[in-house]
């Protein structure tokens, strides 16, 4: 069965869902040339699936990555403690990785900012040194 994304356009961001998983969920906001990743929940899908879900749901979308992304809250709270930090740092950066790379951008530089009681990944393009 072929995987079936539908999308939803709003004045401030743009959805994804599928009505095969209800857990599964993508949001985008665009702040200048940052794709701002609010929500991305894989569901029941394989983590390994990540990436090539992520660029699924750009082409529903019918957009290209920007030059920034940033994954939103990846680790809400206080002291959520370095293991869970270095296991959400992981995923979103492989997520990341593979979102890129099936758009022909390989490479990028990871970055993990902190905003408030919030976590938040930012992938950027590698530098030419």
């Amino acid at each position: 069965m072929a995987l079936v994304l539908h999308p939803t356009i709003g004045q401030f961001s743009w959805q994804v869902y599928t009505p095969t998983d209800h857990r599964f969920w993508f949001r985008l906001v665009r702040e200048g040339d940052r794709d701002l990743i609010t929500d991305f929940f894989l569901g029941a899908f394989p983590k390994d699936e990540s990436g090539a879900l992520l660029a699924a749901c750009y082409r529903t979308l019918d957009l290209t990555p920007g030059r920034i992304i940033v994954f939103r809250d990846i680790l809400s709270g206080r002291d959520p403690g370095p293991g869970l930090i270095e296991a959400a740092r992981q995923f979103y950066t492989e997520a990341g990785s593979g979102l890129l790379t099936e758009f022909g951008r390989p490479g990028a530089e990871f970055q993990v900012e902190e905003r408030r009681d919030k976590i938040d990944l930012a992938l950027r393009p590698e530098r030419k040194t």
